[in-house]
């Protein structure tokens, strides 16, 4: 499915404001940002120019953010297919405002038990008879 011109220019616009940077628009960047169109979405260009962003402000290794690095580039999908994994992989690794909140006072937060299948059919089968009969009684 290819995108559409005006989804291509919202995407290289969204993508200059990401990167703070005014790259003109030509003809040139048109298949290039279909194909990447075509494999990623606005949202995770978003949270992958924000991953590379953090990297850079702890100084880890980080790809630049230009054009050519991340859209158009001889193997620039591959390698962003690669970015938005490990930002995704970095980003379930981080502790929950709960725990982060629980951390500061020095408490941890409880563990939870694994609940088998049997367990919650037969919970969502009593939980659909107390709606049934809730609707019937009151």
């Amino acid at each position: 499915m290819s995108a559409s011109y005006d989804q291509v220019v919202a995407a290289h616009r969204l993508f200059c404001a990401l990167i703070e940077r005014d790259i003109p628009w030509d003809m040139q960047r048109l298949y290039p940002w279909e194909a990447f169109l075509c494999k990623f979405t606005t949202d995770e260009l978003r949270m992958v120019v924000d991953w590379i962003k953090s990297r850079k402000k702890q100084h880890k290794p980080a790809r630049e953010l230009t054009f050519r690095s991340l859209i158009s580039g001889p193997c620039a999908l591959q390698w962003f297919a690669e970015d938005k994994a490990q930002a995704l992989a970095e980003l379930r690794q981080r502790p929950t405002p709960r725990a982060r909140a629980l951390a500061s006072i020095g408490r941890q937060e409880p563990e939870r038990k694994a609940v088998r299948a049997d367990v919650v059919l037969e919970r969502t089968a009593l939980a659909e008879k107390l709606r049934q009969w809730k609707q019937a009684n009151l």
